[in-house]
């Protein structure tokens, strides 16, 4: 069994490794280029456009939303149930998808914040 001593060490080390392998992007920069974000860890801030909650076949809660900058605006996922009023400013951490193949399903420029977050902000 590893010591909980070794595990914080290593947890330590590689956080500040995560939070710099997020992209603090725009939603305008992922859509006009989404060769350079496709896969990667990206951070935004938007306004939520439309949002849907729903439940999977399986019985899973999932959350489907745009998110947008007043030009661009792009769909955001995750599972589990967010209750934002429409024209709400949101953070949004998760990771891209150009084209993202669930099933018989294929979505386009898609962000997964299943594995991030989606917060909402004061506007600045």
């Amino acid at each position: 069994m590893i010591p909980k001593q070794i595990i914080s060490s290593i947890i330590a080390f590689l956080f500040p490794l995560f939070l710099l392998a997020q992209i603090h992007t725009t939603i305008a920069d992922i859509i006009e280029n989404p060769d350079n974000f496709d896969g990667k860890f990206v951070e935004f801030v938007g306004t939520v456009d439309n949002i849907q909650n729903k439940t999977s076949r399986a019985g899973n809660p999932y959350t489907v939303m745009t998110v947008s900058d007043g030009e661009y605006s792009i769909k955001v996922f995750s599972f589990g149930t967010y209750k934002f009023a429409l024209g709400t400013y949101v953070r949004v951490k998760g990771t891209f998808a150009k084209v993202k193949q669930v099933g018989r399903y294929t979505f386009y420029n898609e962000v997964d914040a299943t594995n991030g977050s989606i917060t909402k902000e004061k506007k600045k």
